[in-house]
C-alpha cells in the first residue's frame, strides 16, 4: 500500500496535462519504493481540468541519492520543483539537521560572540588600537556562516528575534530596517564607531543620517552600547540616560566631555569610559569598571561607587584629570573599608600616589587578584609609604602562584613586575635630583620585596630579568636578586652599561660559617646577557671568563651549587679564544648580533 503522509514535493501541475510516460514511470517505481502519482479532473469554467503532483517520502539518504540518480538519468532539470525538494528532504535527513534544540543552541552560543559589540577583556593598548574591523561586522559575518550550515539552520536564525539585535550606524538602510523587523521588541546593541578613520588622523563628526538614527534608535530598549565620537560632539542631544536593560557601555571621545543627566540603568554590568564622564548611582551589577583618559574622578564618589558594586571583578583607573582629595573632608566623612571579595583584577595607571595609598588603606581585596601599579613620585607622597602598600597588597598573590621576575632600575623609574600578576612602577617626577634617586631606588624595590615577601621567594623560578642602565645598577640589581631569589636558575640581563661590574657580583662568593665558598644565585644554569643597543662594541670576553671559572670550581668545591651549562650572548663582541674554551668544558653557546674577533694571522718572513 503506497504512504501518502509525510513530506510532500510538487513535481508538476497543469491543466488538460496529463502525466508524461516518464512521470508515469516514476510514478509506478515510487508504488513500491517512496510514493505515487495522483489525479485530480475536475471541471472548471465549463472544461474538464486534470491536476497532477507526485508524492514522496524517503525515508534515508540513500533513499534520496537514488531519486536523484534518476533524475540526472532521466536528464531533468536540477533546477526544477522536484530536485530542490527532493536535495531539502536529503538536507533535512542529515544528523547536523536532526539535532536537539538544547544542543543547537549551545553551538550558536559559541559560535557567535557573547558580547556582541563592547570588548569586555582587558586590553592591551585603548580600544582605538582595536583591528579596523567594526564587532557589528564580525557578528553578522559569523551568523551568516551559521545560516549556510543548512536550510532548517537558516530558518530558525531567521524566525528567532535574539540573532537579530545588532545594530550600527554604519549600516546600509535597508538592512537596518530589516533588523528592526526582524528584532521585534528584543533589546538591542548599538554600535557608533569611527575605528576605521583612527589611522588616518582627525575623525570626521557624525554625519546627519547617523544623528538621526541615534536619535530613532535611543528610544528602545539597549543591552549594549559603544560610541566612539569624534572630538567635538556632543551627545547630549540624543543620549537618552535611563535604559533599564543596559548591560555594558562603552564610551570614548578624542576630546574631555561631561555629561550632566545621570545614568540610570540598574542592570549594566561593564562600564569603560575613555575621556566621557557620567554620574551614576546604584550600580549592584557592577562587574567591571575602567575609566580612562582625562576623566573627572572624586575619591569620595568613588569609593560610594565602589562601596555599591559588591560584584566587581575588574578596576581599572588610568585617569589624569582627578579631583584634589580634602583632608578636612575624610575628617568630616573618613572613607570606609571597602570589601571586594571577587575583585581579580587591579590596575592603577598614572594615578597621583597619594589617591593611590588612601585607595589601597580603605579596600580589602582577595589573594587572587593580581595588580598593576604604575605612578609617579613628587613632593606629595612618601615612597616608603606607596612601596609597602603596593607590597602588602601582592602579598597574597606571591605565596599562592609561581613567579618570574622581571627588575628594571633606570635613571627615571624603576620597576618590578612577579609573574604576570603583579607590576610595580614608580616614575621619578621632581621627587629626588638624580644622584639621591639613584641611592634610594635600590631600597626602595628592597621595601616593596620585604611587604610582600612569603615562602614562594625560596622556590626556585623559571627565569629572572634583570635591566640596568649605569654601573651601580648593575651591581644592586645582582645583589636583590641574590637576597630575594636566590635559587633563580635562569637569569637574563639587558645592560646599557657595567657589564664587568654585573659580571663581578655574580661571581662574587662569600666564606660561610663551616669555611666553604657560597656563589651568588647558587643554582643558575642559564645565563643570558645583551645590551639595549642596536650596534654595541660591547666585548663578553669577561662574562666568558667568568662563566668558565664557575664551571671549572663547581667539582673541586665543598659547597653545592651549578655550573652555567648554557650561556647566551647578544650585540657585542667576543674572541674566538674564549668560544674555543666553552666548547672544551662542553658549555653550550648561542650568539646573536654578535662579531667573533678572530685572532691574528702571523705574518710569513
Amino acid at each position: 500500500m503506497p504512504r501518502l503522509s509525510g513530506f510532500v514535493g510538487v513535481q508538476d501541475c497543469g491543466f488538460n496535462r496529463p502525466p508524461t510516460p516518464e512521470k508515469r514511470r516514476l510514478g509506478q517505481q515510487s508504488d513500491t519504493r517512496y510514493g505515487l502519482i495522483v489525479s485530480v479532473n475536475f471541471r472548471l469554467g465549463g472544461k474538464q481540468a486534470c491536476i497532477t503532483w507526485f508524492h514522496l517520502r524517503p525515508n534515508s539518504i540513500e533513499e534520496c541519492d537514488s531519486l536523484l540518480a534518476d533524475y540526472e538519468t532521466t536528464g531533468t532539470d536540477q533546477y526544477g520543483s522536484s530536485i530542490i525538494q527532493l536535495k531539502r528532504r536529503r538536507n533535512a535527513l542529515l544528523p547536523i539537521s536532526r539535532l536537539p534544540l538544547e544542543l543547537r543552541y549551545q553551538i550558536f552560543d559559541l559560535a557567535l560572540p557573547r558580547h556582541r559589540v563592547v570588548q569586555i577583556k582587558t586590553p592591551v593598548a585603548y580600544s582605538r588600537f582595536y583591528p579596523s574591523i567594526n564587532p557589528s561586522v564580525f557578528y553578522y559575518f559569523a551568523l551568516f556562516i551559521l545560516r549556510l550550515v543548512s536550510r532548517s539552520w537558516d530558518l530558525e536564525i531567521c524566525d528567532t528575534a535574539p540573532f537579530w539585535t545588532v545594530m550600527s550606524a554604519l549600516f546600509p538602510n535597508p538592512f537596518q530596517e530589516l533588523i528592526l523587523q526582524r528584532s521585534q521588541e528584543v533589546a538591542l546593541d548599538v554600535e557608533v564607531t569611527r575605528k576605521g578613520f583612527y589611522l588616518l588622523g582627525e575623525v570626521p563628526n557624525l554625519m546627519e543620517e547617523e544623528t538621526v538614527f541615534l536619535e530613532q534608535i535611543m528610544h528602545r530598549d539597549i543591552r549594549e552600547l559603544e560610541m566612539h565620537l569624534p572630538a567635538d560632539e556632543d551627545p547630549s542631544s540624543y543620549f537618552i540616560p535611563v535604559h533599564r536593560k543596559l548591560v555594558a557601555l562603552h564610551i570614548s571621545r578624542d576630546r574631555p566631555f561631561e555629561l550632566t543627566s545621570p545614568l540610570l540603568a540598574p542592570q549594566l554590568a561593564y562600564v569603560r569610559l575613555f575621556n566621557f564622564t557620567i554620574p551614576w548611582s546604584g550600580l549592584t551589577n557592577l562587574r567591571l569598571l575602567s575609566l580612562q583618559g582625562r576623566y573627572r574622578l572624586d575619591l569620595v564618589q568613588l569609593f560610594c561607587l565602589l562601596s555599591a558594586s559588591p560584584l566587581l571583578e575588574i578596576l581599572e583607573l588610568e585617569c589624569s584629570l582627578v579631583v584634589p582629595f580634602d583632608d578636612d573632608a575624610e575628617e568630616d566623612a573618613p572613607l570606609q573599608l571597602v570589601q571586594l571579595a571577587h575583585l581579580t583584577h587591579l590596575r592603577l595607571m598614572c594615578m597621583p600616589g597619594e589617591w593611590i595609598v588612601r585607595l589601597l588603606d580603605n579596600l580589602v581585596a582577595p589573594a587572587c587578584c593580581s595588580s598593576t601599579i604604575v605612578t609617579e613620585i613628587d613632593g606629595r607622597l612618601n615612597p616608603w609609604i606607596l612601596a609597602r602598600r603596593v607590597g602588602r597588597l601582592c602579598r597574597p598573590i606571591v605565596s599562592s602562584s609561581p613567579m618570574m621576575l622581571y627588575l628594571s632600575m633606570t635613571s627615571g623609574s624603576l620597576s618590578a613586575e612577579l609573574g604576570d600578576d603583579i607590576t610595580f612602577t614608580l616614575t621619578n617626577n621632581g621627587w629626588a635630583e638624580e644622584q639621591t634617586w639613584l641611592s634610594v631606588r635600590s631600597r626602595l624595590i628592597r621595601t616593596f620585596l620585604e611587604e610582600c615577601k612569603g615562602p614562594r621567594f625560596q622556590d626556585p623560578i623559571p627565569r629572572a630579568h634583570l635591566r640596568y642602565d649605569s654601573i651601580r645598577s648593575s651591581f644592586e640589581g645582582i645583589k636583590i636578586i641574590g637576597n630575594f631569589f636566590p635559587n633563580t636558575r635562569s637569569l637574563h640581563v639587558t645592560a646599557d652599561a657595567g657589564i664587568d661590574q654585573m659580571v663581578q657580583a655574580l661571581s662574587e662568593s662569600r666564606e660561610t660559617e663551616d669555611g666553604s665558598l657560597e656563589w651568588c644565585l647558587p643554582e643558575l644554569t642559564e645565563l643570558q646577557v645583551g645590551t639595549s643597543a642596536f650596534k654595541s662594541r660591547t666585548s663578553y670576553d669577561s662574562v666568558v671568563d667568568k662563566v668558565i671559572e664557575r664551571a671549572q670550581a663547581a667539582p673541586f668545591s665543598t659547597s653545592t651549587f651549578s655550573p652555567i651549562t648554557e650561556l647566551t650572548l647578544s650585540r657585542g663582541t667576543v674572541r674566538r679564544e674564549s668560544l674555543t674554551r666553552l666548547e672544551e668544558l662542553g658549555i653550550k653557546y648561542s650568539l646573536h648580533s654578535v662579531k667573533v674577533i678572530q685572532p691574528p694571522t702571523p705574518e710569513l718572513s
